[in-house]
């Protein structure tokens, strides 16, 4: 693929959604980065305005991303904790399920690192269960998600990721790619091949 392609098709497949209100907010957990999860959190949840917070991970990452948080100012008594969820199916099917306990069809917003966003728009429509889902981003990298190619780290996170989304559609986490969609798994393959074939990838977890 030739590199302006690739730019083109990242930006388009990793892209977040416009900011809107929500009522529910959930917090993809994360080992590492919850002070700068948890700052951009704090930034969505003033704009979304959510009535019931998400914080997700297990071994103390959603009480880590509810402290980090709460310590920045989102309101504690909002804060709803999922703690069993070893890996990203995990935290978007038992986050649902705490949201399916609300009344009726909610307007769920997630917050995730920018680089997982593909995984976890398929991962969600996969588990969503009538409810609206909204992707929100946190970057953690000094380039814009359309400047990747110059960091090399990032450049491998998004292979290591792509990857991923290929691990899951062979296991049923995902939804199918509709046949509507502006690109299709042959188009995340080639993706992936062409990142994969720039660099030394590390192996890849499930996490």
């Amino acid at each position: 693929m030739h590199s302006d392609s690739v730019t083109a098709l990242v930006t388009q497949l990793f892209g977040a959604d416009v900011l809107v209100p929500v009522d529910a907010l959930i917090i993809m957990g994360s080992p590492h980065h919850i002070d700068e999860i948890a700052q951009a959190a704090n930034i969505i949840i003033q704009i979304t305005k959510p009535r019931v917070i998400i914080p997700s991970g297990y071994q103390g990452e959603a009480e880590a991303l509810a402290h980090a948080c709460i310590k920045r100012g989102a309101p504690a008594e909002r804060f709803v904790l999922e703690q069993q969820a070893r890996h990203t199916e995990e935290n978007v099917r038992y986050s649902l399920a705490l949201v399916n306990n609300l009344p009726g069809k909610q307007r769920v917003g997630y917050v995730c690192k920018n680089y997982a966003s593909l995984r976890c728009r398929l991962t969600f429509e996969r588990y969503r269960n009538g409810h609206e889902c909204y992707g929100f981003t946190v970057n953690l990298f000094e380039e814009a998600l359309e400047d990747f190619q110059r960091n090399p780290l990032f450049k491998q996170k998004l292979a290591g990721e792509l990857k991923k989304v290929l691990n899951y559609s062979a296991r049923g986490w995902i939804a199918p790619i509709p046949p509507n969609a502006a690109y299709t798994r042959a188009d995340i393959e080639q993706l992936y091949g062409a990142l994969a074939a720039s660099q030394e990838t590390l192996p890849i977890a499930l996490r």
